[in-house]
C-alpha cells in the first residue's frame, strides 16, 4: 500500500516530518556476500534478545509459522511440492529447537543463526509467497553479518527500552484492513522498526511505515503511542519522534478517512480475514 503513489503523497502532505539522522559510525558495516533476508533474520534475533531481557514480554506468533503452513497446504494439493514443504517443517522445528536452547542458556550459537535465516526465509514465503531461499544453507557471509549485528545491539540502545514489551505485534481487527499488518517491537508506549540499513538516518519511507502502524492502532481503539522509532541496527541507536507529529497534525482527522478508503480500494472493505497474523490460530505457538 505505501508503494502506491497516492497513499504516499496522502502521507506526505498530512505530516510535517523530518528525517533523523545519527553522527556514529557505522559498527556493524554488511558484508559483501549476505542476502537480503539477513534484515528479517535479524529482527527474529533482536527479538528473541529481548524477551530474554524481558520475560513478560508478549510475543505473537512468528511469521514464519504461516509461511510453513502454506507451504503445507500447497504440498496436499499438489505432491510434486512436498519437499519444499517438508524443508520447510525441518525448517521450523529447528528454530523452535535453537530458540529454546537460547532462551535457556543466552548463548547466541551459530545454531541460532542459521535458524534465524530459516524463519526469515518462510516468513517472505508468507509476506510474498516466494520460496527460493528455504531449504537453502547460510552463506559465510550472513552468519559473519548476523554475528557483527548482534555484537552490536549487546551495547546498543535496544538496552533503553522499558516494558511493556509486545513482540512482533499486530493491530487487532485494523491490521485486517490492510490484509495483515504486523510491527517489530511495541516497548513502554513506543513503537520501534528494527532496520539493517546501511544509511544512518531515519527517513521518509520509515516514518511512512511507522505513521501508517500508528494510524492502525487508532483504527483498532487502541492508545496512541507516545513515540515512534527506528533502531538502526547497523549502528546501534534508536532515533525516536515524538507520536504527535502523527496524531497531532491538523488534518488527521481527514487522513483517517482516505486511508480507509485507499485501503479498501486495494483490499476490500475492511473485515476479519484468517490466516494473517492475529486474525486465525497459528497450529504452534510461538515459544
Amino acid at each position: 500500500m505505501l508503494k502506491d503513489p497516492a497513499v504516499r503523497n496522502l502521507f506526505n502532505t498530512t505530516f510535517a516530518f523530518g528525517p533523523l539522522q545519527t553522527s556514529a559510525r557505522i559498527a556493524a558495516p554488511p558484508t559483501d556476500d549476505s542476502r537480503q533476508s539477513v534484515g528479517t533474520a535479524f529482527d527474529y534475533l533482536a527479538r528473541f534478545w529481548l524477551k530474554r531481557r524481558h520475560p513478560d514480554a508478549e510475543v505473537h506468533p512468528w511469521n514464519a509459522i504461516f509461511g510453513a503452513v502454506m507451504l503445507g497446504e500447497r504440498a496436499a494439493a499438489d505432491p510434486q511440492r512436498f519437499g519444499l514443504a517438508q524443508a520447510a517443517r525441518e525448517s521450523l522445528a529447528s528454530a523452535v529447537s535453537e530458540y529454546k536452547a537460547y532462551a535457556d542458556t543466552g548463548d547466541p550459537t551459530d545454531g541460532l543463526l542459521r535458524a534465524a535465516l530459516g524463519l526469515a526465509d518462510l516468513d517472505v514465503v508468507y509476506r510474498a509467497g516466494v520460496t527460493a531461499g528455504v531449504g537453502v544453507e547460510p552463506q559465510p557471509g550472513d552468519m559473519a553479518d548476523l554475528r557483527g549485528l548482534w555484537k552490536v545491539m549487546e551495547s546498543g540502545d535496544l538496552r533503553s527500552l522499558g516494558d511493556p514489551v509486545h513482540l512482533n505485534p499486530n493491530f487487532g481487527d485494523a491490521s485486517a484492513l490492510v490484509h495483515g499488518a504486523d510491527a517489530d517491537v511495541m516497548a513502554d508506549g513506543i513503537l520501534v522498526e528494527i532496520k539493517t540499513d546501511r544509511k544512518p538516518t531515519f527517513n521518509q519511507r520509515h516514518f511512512r511505515q511507522l505513521a501508517g502502524y500508528a494510524t492502525l492502532q487508532r483504527l483498532a481503539g487502541r492508545p496512541d503511542f507516545r513515540k515512534i522509532g527506528v533502531y538502526l541496527a547497523r549502528y546501534g541507536k534508536l532515533l525516536t519522534a515524538d507520536a504527535d507529529v502523527i496524531y497531532g497534525a491538523p488534518a488527521f482527522g481527514e487522513f483517517l478517512e482516505e486511508f480507509q478508503r485507499h485501503a479498501e480500494g486495494m483490499f476490500g472493505p475492511r473485515e476479519r480475514r484468517t490466516g494473517a497474523p492475529g486474525q486465525g490460530q497459528a497450529p504452534t505457538q510461538a515459544v
